[in-house]
């Protein structure tokens, strides 16, 4: 594991108390108002009877899609966070971190209607998650991922359009944070490459817009097996 990856794994170690009263205070606004009604419209209009969510933090997404009668399997790799989760309810869940389940996907399930990915694709190599995503999803399954829209990087940091390390500090998004978090940024077309080379198909993106300067928030790619 390189420097980057560990650094990410660690810091959601270090900020997942932070991160849980983030959530459970609604400190992030852009959630609030565009990328949490984003990715729930894009799930239930898939009417999906079980979900797998991949990084699925203190379960929020769980709680809510089960209020639709949906049974959801949760995985993260923070162990607090999942414990908080398992407290919180509204799903079945697991810690376990990616490369765990990329070595053997079945062991938390097969035949899932939907797998969902939300902002938790962050690291640099996701090939390995997205061929076990294929593996875990039935013959009508679909893999749903939502991500920073690759343009919000320029727009808001002024950086090159390219793909690399970044580092988010949290700021903005509440208190208690200790650590800063490396991700890794892809271009839109590398997202394209990486889905098609996981054995997914891209079927259908969305774009939520902020609605106060009209840009895009956030990308949402919708893929299914090939």
């Amino acid at each position: 594991m390189d420097s980057y990856e560990k650094q990410l794994e660690t810091s959601w170690q270090i900020n997942s108390k932070a991160w849980a009263e983030s959530i459970r205070q609604e400190k992030i606004k852009s959630r609030i108002t565009v990328t949490n009604p984003a990715i729930l419209k894009t799930i239930l209009s898939r009417n999906p009877q079980t979900v797998l969510d991949i990084g699925c933090g203190e379960g929020w997404l769980a709680r809510e899609l089960s209020q639709h009668g949906i049974a959801v399997t949760g995985i993260d790799g923070s162990e607090s966070l999942i414990e908080e989760a398992k407290k919180l309810g509204g799903g079945t869940y697991h810690w376990l971190n990616y490369n765990q389940f990329a070595e053997c996907p079945e062991k938390i399930g097969t035949e899932f209607d939907l797998v969902v990915l939300n902002f938790s694709l962050l690291s640099e190599d996701i090939q390995p998650v997205l061929q076990a995503c294929r593996k875990v999803t039935n013959e009508q399954g679909v893999v749903v991922i939502q991500t920073l829209h690759p343009s919000t990087i320029i727009q808001s940091q002024n950086e090159r359009y390219e793909n690399g390390w970044r580092i988010e500090d949290f700021h903005g998004m509440g208190d208690g944070y200790k650590a800063n978090m490396p991700w890794y940024f892809r271009t839109l077309s590398t997202w394209i490459t990486d889905i098609h080379q996981a054995g997914l198909q891209l079927v259908d993106c969305d774009e939520p817009i902020e609605p106060l300067n009209g840009k895009p928030l956030s990308l949402i790619l919708i893929a299914t097996p090939k």
